[in-house]
């Protein structure tokens, strides 16, 4: 997703005026995406198999333009991550894994995310759990493996131990703009993570938990909460009261149209900072590194925070900055290369056209033992579940072969 700066940075109208004046103008808003095609974001075509012929009137492993939608996999995620603590300590990184669960639990202690106590009458504890990832870096490889605690948020009785849980997300159409606007203003891109998030929302209403898989004392207690934990269904909600509290404190204004952007523009130059959040990921664009040191470290008196530098990852996308002419480039080469290894096609080779126009794919005929079956049906939709979402953040050109595929959905 090239966008290319084209004008020094001018003052954006991004926060009101005492008194009412006409905006500068802006210059062309420069393309947020592409319409390059990239050989190592392309699936796989008619040109280098056939799937399909016109008077086929079925669709069968044969003749169809997308294998990777029949094919069988056991794992939802790409990265065959374990979904819980039986199937971490059956992996060959369990070592890491194991040292990731002592770590959170630590980090829980030393916050006081709980008091252990005995559970009151009338009151039942929700289940605690473990969820794990395999944290990766730009290019792919593992950078460390997390293991984060969560509670059954499933089973919190509304309006007794939650009541509102509404909490925004960030736009990717916001996201696409706001990197545009840095290439465009020759701002500086970096990243932000916030440690533990969630734990600094305040949790007011009486939750107990059962102690954490695998360290549980035995003595029957549980945990009453008292921060807001990852997993109740108030704690995102919690956590951006929190968020929003501090970057207001910090003479930041929250966008009407995405609650998840703030701008705060610099008194003397007039020059923006913008800060996108997306749960505890933060995107700060500033023009000068005197901006954005001093904005780290205002964040960093209110959040524990880990510095990541130059922004090269987000939301499963990979961002690389080209110097020479300050241009910002967004590509998916990772997701799309594990998406194609999860289902047995990896070596296919990359053409121009997502899906053939001369084909038409037919529907299955009645009496075709795939109707009916929730095998062929899981597989078939996840494949173009798996799809869409390139399709929404960098690829554009796959979104009508997934929706002419979509038509065939049993």
């Amino acid at each position: 997703m090239p966008t290319t700066p084209s004008s020094p940075l001018t003052p954006l109208p991004l926060t009101h005026q005492s008194t009412p004046q006409s905006p500068p103008p802006l210059p062309k808003a420069p393309r947020d995406i592409s319409s390059a095609i990239d050989s190592d974001n392309i699936i796989l075509g008619s040109r280098t198999q056939k799937y399909a012929k016109s008077d086929s009137a079925h669709l069968s492993t044969a003749n169809f333009g997308l294998t990777f939608a029949l094919a069988s996999y056991e794992a939802n995620q790409l990265d065959g991550d374990p979904k819980n603590l039986v199937q971490a300590r059956a992996t060959p990184d369990s070592t890491q894994f194991e040292a990731a669960m002592v770590a959170e639990k630590e980090q829980h202690e030393l916050l006081g995310t709980w008091k252990l106590v005995d559970l009151p009458p009338g009151h039942k504890a929700i289940n605690s759990l473990w969820v794990f990832k395999r944290k990766r870096n730009n290019a792919g490889e593992i950078a460390r493996h997390k293991a984060r605690l969560v509670v059954d948020g499933s089973h919190q009785v509304p309006g007794v131990n939650f009541l509102q849980t509404y909490a925004p997300t960030i736009w990717l159409e916001t996201f696409h703009f706001i990197i545009a606007l840095a290439a465009h203003y020759k701002l500086q891109v970096h990243s932000m993570d916030v440690v533990a998030a969630y734990l600094n929302g305040k949790l007011d209403e009486e939750v107990y938990m059962k102690q954490p898989p695998g360290f549980d004392d035995g003595t029957g207690r549980v945990c009453k909460l008292i921060l807001s934990i990852y997993g109740l269904k108030q704690a995102g909600r919690n956590w951006n009261i929190e968020l929003n509290t501090a970057f207001k404190s910090l003479g930041f204004i929250q966008l009407i149209t995405d609650q998840c952007v703030y701008v705060c523009h610099d008194p003397a130059s007039g020059s923006p900072t913008i800060v996108a959040v997306h749960v505890d990921d933060m995107t700060l664009c500033a023009r000068t590194d005197t901006e954005l040191s001093q904005l780290k470290g205002e964040l960093a008196s209110k959040f524990k925070v880990m510095d990541l530098g130059e922004l090269t990852q987000i939301l499963g996308m990979e961002v690389q900055h080209d110097s020479s002419d300050g241009s910002i480039r967004l590509s998916q080469a990772n997701y799309i290369t594990h998406m194609l290894e999860s289902v047995g096609i990896s070596n296919c080779n990359p053409i121009a056209t997502p899906v053939d126009p001369n084909v038409k794919l037919m529907p299955l005929t009645d009496g075709d033992p795939r109707i009916g079956n929730a095998k062929f049906q899981h597989d078939y939709l996840s494949g173009l579940g798996k799809l869409m979402y390139p399709a929404i953040t960098t690829r554009p050109n796959l979104a009508h072969a997934i929706q002419y595929l979509s038509q065939f959905s049993i």
